[in-house]
């Protein structure tokens, strides 16, 4: 008799067990791609086009992970902050890093590269070729880290220039330069085009701002061009990155990427 409730003991408190180690989340084995959280400065078109989640280099780094492993997962911030919630483990990448700012994790292959200018009004009749030190006294605006990316020279210009300032939004750079008709902006020649074309497009500015967007400007050569790593947390999900991008750009679908866009990355046109 009491060998038999024992082992009726025996069977409820195995079943209970059972039962809550089915219930438990953290026993179950999932195949879902597990969230991948990448830090973008606000919107930079062609590059990155925050309204649709799309743009070269969100379409690069989509063909170069494999999905079913990965749900990217983009942040819009400043770069100022997409740098400190990284190092702060709020981040697993970072989209267009510098070695020179980097603090911890690893950097991946150059992925894309810009083409930056000093960009005037044509009415300001200032020389094409210019030098840095032509900047040293005029009002310039500069994309967010600017001063970071753009090499030495740069730097000590921003550092001794007290007329230079940076912004987070590149389109605020756009109406400096036409509404305020201040000296120089620094940007990529397609980021600029895609703005400029914004601007000249729908019901967002008055008649009068739009006939100061229709301005002719200069393209001043003062950079070389600036070639753009990923920053990433874990070493072992950059090296698998690195395989998908050369694998991309072997088979030709990183050109195909770039192809794709390229309607947008030439649109100012005077």
């Amino acid at each position: 008799m009491f060998r038999f409730i024992y082992a009726f003991f025996a069977f409820l408190v195995s079943s209970v067990s059972l039962s809550l180690h089915a219930k438990d989340p953290s026993t179950v084995q999932s195949d879902a791609p597990q969230p991948f959280e990448i830090g973008i400065s606000m919107s930079i078109p062609p590059w990155v086009i925050k309204e649709t989640d799309s743009g070269i280099e969100l379409d690069i780094l989509r063909a170069s992970l494999d999905p079913e492993r990965y749900d990217i997962r983009p942040v819009y911030v400043p770069f100022e902050r997409a740098y400190k919630l990284f190092d702060d483990a709020q981040l697993d990448a970072v989209m267009n890093a510098k070695a020179n700012v980097v603090k911890s994790g690893y950097l991946s292959q150059a992925v894309v590269t810009f083409q930056n200018y000093a960009i005037s009004l044509a009415s300001k009749n200032y020389p094409e070729d210019i030098s840095m030190s032509f900047l040293q006294d005029k009002t310039v605006v500069g994309f967010q880290k600017a001063k970071d990316f753009l090499g030495k020279e740069y730097a000590v210009m921003a550092r001794t220039n007290r007329h230079y300032q940076e912004v987070p939004k590149q389109d605020f750079q756009i109406n400096l330069l036409f509404i305020r008709e201040l000296d120089f902006i620094v940007m990529d020649k397609s980021i600029f085009g895609y703005y400029w074309y914004k601007a000249n497009q729908g019901d967002r500015y008055s008649r009068l701002a739009k006939q100061r967007f229709s301005q002719k400007v200069r393209f001043h050569p003062l950079f070389k061009p600036s070639h753009y790593p990923f920053l990433f947390r874990d070493k072992l999900v950059r090296d698998d990155f690195d395989r998908g991008l050369s694998e991309i750009k072997s088979s030709g679908r990183y050109q195909e990427i770039l192809d794709k866009y390229d309607h947008l990355s030439n649109l100012y046109q005077h």
